[in-house]
């Protein structure tokens, strides 16, 4: 198998839990509070160490700004690539 790498491109996987759109902001602040309490339980951070990830909560305004970057990351790859999903 060969493999090409591109400069300046790094893919890491990542999980995130998301919402519908328009869910209310102390809906969403209320998740985001839980999430939180639960990553620092050290019951959440070594199942995530024996997965051999590393655990990172942001605000949902990061995560928003995270997802968008990756989006344009990746369609700017699949462009110069020449991919489409058809």
């Amino acid at each position: 198998m060969s493999r090409r790498v591109r400069a300046g491109y790094e893919a890491v996987g990542w999980a995130g839990l998301l919402a519908p759109a328009r869910t209310p902001p102390a809906v969403i602040a209320t998740l985001n509070a839980a999430v939180r309490q639960a990553m620092d339980g050290p019951e959440i951070a070594s199942r995530v160490a024996e997965l051999g990830a590393e655990p990172a909560v942001s605000s949902p305004e990061e995560f928003g700004r995270f997802i968008a970057a990756e989006l344009a990351k990746w369609t700017e790859v699949a462009r110069q690539s020449n991919i489409s999903l058809d």
